[in-house]
């Protein structure tokens, strides 16, 4: 057996491990081959009709979805840690798994059932009559009474008396204001409409043709009558703009999807540099000085949290976009937080993307359809890799190689400026153009005529990026951080360098990419299952699910 199998997990590992086994639920292992099969992953999800479990997928994808379905790409420690914690680990009985064979689950202590083309069982009590090895199982406890013990202790879904179509209220910035959580309230409320009554509650003016679908539109300072609501929900992001909506909260309670990894910058709006500085050396245990804030955030992963605690208290429960956000929160604030891959906001049809449509927005925008087109979305900045992205294209243009590339999104005027004159002094004139700010339909355009993206970014603690999910639903492939496309599980046209990488790495992925014109591929591979997960109806659906139970329909 390999070793690596028995290695201690890393921080990171450790803490999605306890999130993976938080709550209660028994955790069924599907090994990544048997949950490419429709038929056996139907069949897993009847198991857990009566008696809830998590479905936890150790490889790539898994063919059928589901709130209960949970798909990871474990490295070997952390795989040896699932094998030896879940209640079964179902691997294919012909062999070809892609995580663990069936001596390796047994090897680590784990319980192992062989599946062929069908899963002959109808609920949890019943998987213990499956062979699971043939001579591992002759010296081993009694599973069936094993199986019997867990299922007793295994806690009844609640299902709260809620009317077939609950009253909502949703407390959000939305659209026209600026911003992603803005654009993405508007497409969870309009997804929302279709399964409850939902009533907007914001200081935004919405478009008449958005309101004419809300059961209601109220401005944040009218009366708010919670008692009047099967459900509240509060859109929470790092920005002064949300002062209010906090607010309300910290007054009501409630459901809280919170948008970013850290809210420094809103603390220190809500409470000043004084008040921020006393939570913030509660929180660490030790001084810490307030007085910049911006240094507070440069040193995030120095004190080893994202200062949250302030906020999470007064919810319940939290809603977050990252699987790392979600293990941040156990860990650091024992709050078993609700992971909901984050919805695409633009959601792309194959006819969009054909090579016929890109050409047809390269020349709209002015993009040479002769050389790739490699670019970085959304705000530029420093902490977003502004600088190392010059370094890349500098590495390319000694290695070479023809390209252009686009920064696509607002800029400082401070630091546009030094940006030019980086260009400058690397030779890159003919070949980067800083766009600056473009309106939402060139936005569109951009995603469907840029070839390969590239997102650098060192901020910590899981923060979603917005950018490359945007990229990502337009089947663009591309090169980005670990970490930053672990944030949004992205797929495989998707290549990961560490975070700490060198600008050399990021340029030898791009030259392969760029050499075999894999980016010509559109959409890349993943994209079918990546658009699947990432849709406002279901995360609406899953919303409604994790408020209030299993419900019909």
């Amino acid at each position: 057996m390999d070793e690596s199998l028995r290695a201690p997990c890393n921080t990171l590992d450790q803490a999605s491990l306890e999130v993976l086994f938080a709550g209660g639920q028994p955790v069924l292992a599907v090994d990544g081959a048997l949950a490419m099969d429709k038929d056996i992953m139907r069949a897993v999800l009847g198991l857990t009709r009566r008696n809830p479990a998590r479905i936890l997928v150790c490889g790539e994808s898994a063919a059928v979805g589901a709130p209960e379905v949970y798909v990871l790409r474990p490295g070997p420690a952390l795989l040896g840690r699932i094998a030896a914690r879940s209640l079964a680990v179902l691997v294919p009985a012909a062999g070809g798994s892609q995580a663990l064979s069936m001596p390796e689950v047994l090897g680590l202590g784990g319980r192992c059932v062989a599946v062929g083309q069908t899963l002959q069982v109808h609920d949890l009590g019943e998987l213990a009559a499956l062979p699971a090895g043939a001579t591992a199982l002759s010296s081993a406890p009694d599973y069936a009474v094993l199986w019997d013990q867990v299922l007793t202790a295994a806690p009844s879904a609640p299902v709260a008396p809620v009317p077939e179509r609950p009253r909502i209220a949703l407390v959000t910035p939305i659209f026209p204001q600026k911003g992603g959580p803005p654009h993405s309230s508007l497409d969870l409320a309009l997804a929302l409409t279709r399964i409850a009554q939902l009533d907007i509650w914001t200081d935004g003016d919405m478009l008449p043709a958005h309101r004419a679908r809300m059961n209601a539109v109220y401005r944040l300072d009218a009366t708010f009558e919670a008692d009047r609501y099967d459900g509240i929900v509060y859109v929470l992001g790092n920005h002064p703009m949300y002062l209010k909506i906090f607010d309300m909260m910290r007054e009501h309670g409630g459901t809280l999807i919170l948008h970013d990894a850290h809210m420094v910058d809103f603390l220190n709006h809500r409470y000043g540099r004084k008040r921020l500085g006393v939570l913030l050396s509660q929180e660490h245990g030790a001084p810490i000085d307030a007085s910049d804030p911006g240094q507070v955030i440069a040193k995030l992963a120095e004190y080893g949290r994202p200062f949250l605690r302030e906020i999470v208290r007064h919810a319940n429960p939290t809603i977050v976009h990252s699987p790392t956000s979600a293990a941040v929160l156990h860990n650091l604030y024992g709050i078993d937080a609700n992971y909901f891959p984050v919805a695409m906001p633009y959601p792309f049809e194959r006819p969009e993307l054909t090579p016929e449509a890109r050409l047809q927005a390269k020349l709209a925008l002015g993009i040479a359809a002769s050389r790739p087109c490699i670019a970085s979305f959304g705000e530029v900045h420093m902490m977003k890799g502004a600088k190392q992205c010059l370094f890349v294209m500098k590495e390319l243009l000694d290695w070479g190689i023809d390209f252009q590339f686009l920064f696509v999104g607002p800029v400082d005027k401070s630091l546009g400026n030094e940006l030019r004159e980086r260009i400058d002094q690397y030779g890159l004139q003919d070949h980067v153009v800083i766009k600056g700010p473009v309106s939402e339909a060139d936005y569109i355009q951009h995603l469907k005529a840029v070839d390969i993206v590239l997102q650098i970014r060192q901020i910590p603690f899981g923060q979603v990026s917005g950018a490359l999910l945007d990229a990502v639903s337009a089947g663009m492939h591309g090169v980005a951080s670990e970490n930053l496309a672990r944030s949004i599980e992205a797929p495989p046209l998707v290549r990961r360098v560490n975070d700490k990488a060198s600008p050399t790495i990021y340029a030898e992925q791009l030259a392969e990419m760029i050499a075999a014109k894999s980016y010509e591929d559109r959409p890349g591979p993943g994209w079918e299952d990546f658009t699947v997960k990432h849709d406002f109806a279901r995360y609406a659906r899953n919303l409604l699910s994790m408020l209030f139970g299993k419900r019909d329909g």
